[in-house]
């Protein structure tokens, strides 16, 4: 049996999150789009359920986008 997920655009999902984070009142947020992320920013060619077992790292830029977020809005000084 195979399972089957509905695949949605990347811009499509973007302009729903960024429409939610409005409407919830959220101001500070950051949407980025990576090339090859799948749902769980890992480095995939289709996103499909099919290639999940060869996955093998985050995309290129992940961690580093989420660290330089993180910085830009947490003093380390203490």
């Amino acid at each position: 049996m195979e399972i089957r997920l509905p695949f949605v655009p990347p811009n499509d999902n973007r302009v729903a999150m960024e429409q939610a984070l409005r409407k919830g009142g959220n101001k500070d947020y950051t949407i980025v789009l990576l090339p090859k992320a799948n749902h769980l920013s890992i480095e995939a060619q289709t996103g499909s359920w099919k290639e999940v077992f060869q996955m093998r790292r985050f995309v290129p830029g992940y961690h580093d986008t989420i660290i330089n977020w993180i910085r830009k809005r947490v003093s380390s000084k203490k």
